[in-house]
């Protein structure tokens, strides 16, 4: 049986996997509405795994893992926001304050499972997700 720390682990691996999995949904679908060689071509690469697309890391924290966007750039992966952060203990989502540091409001808690549930099918690249929820 895994501890609750193990289970955020894995937890927070797999939102990292499903916003990589909704960004290319989201560049795929965008690109499909134009006709010109640029967006075929970017499909294509998208398609064969060439293209560089942005994805999203995680950075482990003492206290926090912190979920960063990264784009590519010269040559290289580089960190461009800070998406999330997740508690290492209790699972707990917070949307960022600043590079370093989490907002105190906790946005979602990935122990509970409907609210697990809820993040992985509504979380997207862009952060809309993070913003607190009314009623």
């Amino acid at each position: 049986m895994k501890t609750v720390p193990e289970l955020v682990s894995d937890w927070t691996v797999e939102l990292k996997d499903r916003l990589n999995a909704q960004y290319k949904r989201y560049t795929v679908k965008s690109l499909e509405t134009f006709t010109s060689d640029y967006a075929t071509k970017q499909l294509k690469r998208i398609n064969d795994g060439t293209e560089k697309l942005t994805q999203f890391v995680i950075r482990e924290g003492r206290k926090y893992y912190k979920l960063n966007q990264q784009e590519w750039r010269d040559g290289e992966y580089v960190d461009t926001s800070v998406h999330c952060f997740v508690n290492k203990n209790t699972g707990e989502v917070h949307k960022p304050a600043s590079w370093k540091s989490p907002l105190k409001n906790v946005r979602y808690d990935l122990r509970i499972i409907k609210e697990r549930e809820y993040v992985y099918e509504n979380c997207d690249w862009a952060g809309g997700w993070l913003y607190l929820r009314r009623g």
